[in-house]
């Protein structure tokens, strides 16, 4: 075990799936097809885990009012409110892993992450920021320009470093104890794309050199880094987990 995945053990951060965003409105459902906790407005983006007997098993994070919660759990008939608006009524109690204090104008509110399921048709596929990066890297030439379009498309995080570049796209609604790396991009120098890490997703794309550190796959489109350059990596993988 690397000193990277030995970090996110001892955090407790072992993430597996990927986040995207939902296709018109979504029934989040308490199980597969059984009952309906609340619909999910169009363009809310969700934390889902990977297809099975096509559905997605799926986090998304609301607020509940302060009074309509008691410890974790959440009462039957509370209002459900994503990005300030009601969504919905809880039809019945449910229990949450995790309750955070809401700020400025929701300070009579919590926020809590709720877990449950939607059908596979829900999912917008065409969100997911793995999928755009393959084409980038996919095409023929200097890819920079692509690489540029992604960056304005999904809106990762940007890091200046002593040696180059770092884009962190981070992954939403799985925690509020902060958000996992789901994509780095790694530019060097005069913005040579040196590396690209992924969360448990390889990508169907041009690299000469993929290794995988769970939860993180690293590739390479130079080939096999030395020690050195490999180590830098790990370190910006470390650098930029949450704490």
């Amino acid at each position: 075990m690397n000193k990277v995945t030995s970090f996110l053990f001892m955090l407790g951060v072992m993430y597996t799936t990927t986040a995207q965003k939902v296709k018109k409105e979504a029934e989040l459902y308490t199980k597969p097809g059984v009952r309906v906790l609340f619909t999910i407005p169009e363009g809310t983006e969700v934390y889902t885990r990977p297809l099975t007997d096509h559905w997605y098993m799926t986090s998304v994070e609301v607020m509940v009012r302060k009074a309509e919660i008691s410890g974790h759990r959440i009462a039957q008939g509370a209002s459900v409110f994503i990005g300030g608006k009601e969504i919905g009524v809880m039809p019945q109690q449910w229990d949450v892993s995790e309750v955070a204090e809401a700020m400025g104008r929701h300070r009579d509110k919590y926020r809590v992450i709720i877990e449950g399921y939607l059908f596979k048709t829900k999912i917008d596929e065409s969100t997911k920021p793995e999928t755009a990066l393959e084409k980038v890297i996919g095409r023929k030439g200097n890819i920079n320009a692509g690489i540029s379009g992604w960056v304005s498309e999904f809106k990762p995080e940007k890091y200046v470093v002593s040696t180059g570049t770092v884009y962190v796209l981070r992954d939403k609604n799985r925690s509020l104890k902060g958000d996992a790396i789901r994509i780095l991009l790694y530019m060097k120098g005069d913005n040579r794309l040196t590396t690209v890490v992924t969360l448990n997703h390889p990508l169907a794309a041009r690299f000469k050199y993929t290794r995988t550190e769970e939860p993180f796959v690293y590739h390479f489109p130079f080939g096999k880094p030395s020690q050195d350059e490999w180590e830098e990596v790990e370190g910006l993988v470390l650098k930029f987990s949450p704490l």
